[in-house]
């Protein structure tokens, strides 16, 4: 069970992002987007209501984050690689190890994270398990751009007052995500919950 299906799991929360994105560029149907936001509120709705198991500890929190750093580390030093000629044929092999690296390392972070979604989770509708990996990245990704870009204005706002409100945002949304931590780990509420030793 395990590994595939996680990676069931990660294609199918891949999908469930990608698709109404697609019909709403392809199509105009720019309505269709509300999918995604209804999506991760549901997921976030079954983590709070400790229905399932939404991040299983630090561990998954982090494992998520690193979907998003290691691809951008790979970057960084495979572009260091990248000849002045961009168009040799070495540039066209540095770009698809490139490539291939940023995907690979994008793609075993979200299955570790897939993973503990699916093993915390046994005998919970897939479905459910879809919004809940959905909302889980989403979730991550939206407070750290959040506090970084809150960050990024304290520090390198040029206009007076911006380092005030940058900071401000930047404590609103860590209290924020301060309440918001224990309740959404929560393997040990869910599991008691359902009757089980933790």
């Amino acid at each position: 069970m395990g590994k595939t299906e996680a990676i069931k799991l990660l294609a199918a929360s891949i999908l469930t992002l990608v698709i109404p994105t697609l019909v709403a560029s392809w199509l105009g149907l720019t309505q269709i987007l509300w999918i995604i936001p209804l999506v991760v509120g549901y997921g976030l709705y079954l983590g709070l209501t400790n229905e399932v198991v939404f991040y299983a500890d630090n561990k998954d929190v982090w494992n998520i984050a690193g979907m998003g750093v290691a691809p951008i580390v790979v970057l960084l030093i495979a572009g260091s690689f990248m000849p002045n000629d961009s168009s040799s044929f070495v540039a066209g092999i540095v770009e698809l190890i490139m490539l291939a690296g940023m995907a690979a390392s994008a793609a075993w972070f979200g299955i570790k994270s897939c993973n503990a979604t699916v093993l915390m989770n046994t005998g919970v509708d897939f479905l459910k398990l879809v919004a809940v990996s959905v909302s889980k990245v989403i979730l991550v990704f939206v407070f750290a751009f959040l506090m970084i870009s809150s960050l990024s204005k304290a520090l390198k706002g040029d206009n007076p007052g911006d380092l005030e409100k940058g900071l401000i945002i930047f404590a609103i949304v860590g209290s924020i995500g301060a309440w918001l931590r224990p309740k959404i780990i929560n393997t040990q509420k869910v599991f008691e919950k359902r009757g089980m030793v933790f």
